[in-house]
């Protein structure tokens, strides 16, 4: 199996289930009109690890004002920031939306869900990297560990961040699809957008340039190794996104097109995935 496949295997043969089990749980706590607490958190840490493919042997919950969680290799462990967690999901939703869906909490159940899956997400990677090491990671961890300073400022452009982004964002947006209207979640449905489309332009010469082209830019200004990978006949446009694989200059103009559409007349019905692989 090739680098590339690898990274887009990496999900967890469980998604389908904790996807299920998280829309009971926030089902129940909003009928329940239950206070979205460090309790609720836990809930959805507890579900979420509980369909996780990795053997965590040691959970830690800690509470300060910091963002994050952390994985612990030394002990095969992880170490979630209750406070931290809380603390993002309000200020996504006191600075970040701006819907008018008569229900702030929704933005709430959508931060905490997408942060859970994007720290687990961080946690799986560096698990499996230690099994079988990839190009892929491998590459990422060095910019961390040896260049943390722009690491930092080029958060975005990083690989497996941006794996993260989408796995946390996609599965949040899917369970609320079981709780919430189509049009109570179409903000949702624009930030996947958003984060599949980071990294593309087309420059001077009309071709396009790949989140893959720029994240391998950052690594030569810096002196650390690119990452060489292809995309395959199997994959999909949306396969190709998600992963920041190299796409046509025709693909991206009807990509911007799609874009645009969904603040207007888009099918409310149809998920991201679909809508992409139809063009």
């Amino acid at each position: 199996m090739s680098e590339i496949n690898k990274v887009l295997n990496d999900e967890s043969k469980n998604d389908k289930e904790l996807i299920k089990e998280l829309s009971v749980y926030v089902k129940n706590h909003k009928n329940k009109k239950l206070p979205i607490n460090k309790e609720f958190v836990k809930g959805i840490i507890d579900i979420s690890l509980r369909n996780s493919e990795v053997d965590f042997k040691k959970i830690e919950f800690v509470n300060d004002m910091s963002i994050g969680a952390s994985w612990l290799p030394e002990s095969m462990g992880l170490e979630f920031n209750l406070t931290g967690a809380l603390k993002y999901a309000r200020l996504l939703k006191d600075y970040r939306f701006h819907s008018k869906v008569g229900d702030n909490d929704i933005f709430l159940y959508y931060s905490v869900i997408e942060f859970v899956i994007h720290e687990l997400t961080h946690a799986r990677q560096y698990y499996v990297n230690l099994i079988e090491k990839n190009e892929v990671y491998n590459s990422c961890e060095e910019l961390i560990e040896k260049k943390y300073d722009v690491y930092r400022v080029n958060h975005d452009k990083v690989l497996i961040e941006r794996y993260a982004h989408l796995r946390g964002h996609t599965l949040a947006y899917e369970v609320l699809s079981y709780i919430y209207s189509m049009e109570q979640i179409q903000e949702f449905r624009r930030i996947i957008y958003v984060y599949l489309l980071m990294g593309y332009k087309v420059n001077h010469n009309g071709d396009t340039i790949s989140a893959l082209d720029k994240y391998n830019e950052l690594m030569k200004e810096n002196s650390l190794p690119i990452v060489n990978i292809d995309s395959n006949d199997d994959m999909t446009l949306y396969d190709r996104l998600y992963l920041g694989l190299p796409i046509s200059t025709l693909e991206y103009h009807r990509l911007k097109l799609l874009y645009a559409d969904i603040w207007h007349n888009d099918d409310k019905t149809q998920r991201v995935k679909t809508l992409i692989n139809k063009l």
